[in-house]
């Protein structure tokens, strides 16, 4: 008589390996935040999030949007702060005279 293994034996298998799922859009993040810093911010954070919620560490990309992005926002708001500053102090200049009235 054979021995014949049991009916959910299926012989050898490979270990299943989970992906980071926030892997690919760390990557998509890292790309967008050179060319559209915001997209690339938030496409960083949710990367994060689903990175965090699945048990992954951040991924290096992902970090490196996030601080990419995060410069990129910060000049932004310096050029934003400069040309309002800028805005302000151009009314009270008169060319006539060629002198600031303050």
């Amino acid at each position: 008589m054979s021995y014949l293994p049991p009916s959910n034996y299926s012989g050898y298998q490979q270990p299943f390996l989970q992906r980071n799922p926030g892997e690919s859009l760390g990557i998509a993040a890292f790309v967008c935040s050179l060319i559209i810093w915001p997209a690339g911010f938030i496409l960083a954070l949710i990367a994060r999030s689903q990175s965090r919620a699945a048990g992954f560490p951040q991924t290096g990309l992902n970090k490196a949007a996030l601080i990419i992005s995060s410069i990129f926002l910060g000049l932004t708001l310096l050029a934003i702060l400069f040309g309002l500053m800028g805005l302000l102090t151009f009314n009270h200049w008169d060319p006539t005279t060629a002198v600031w009235n303050l």
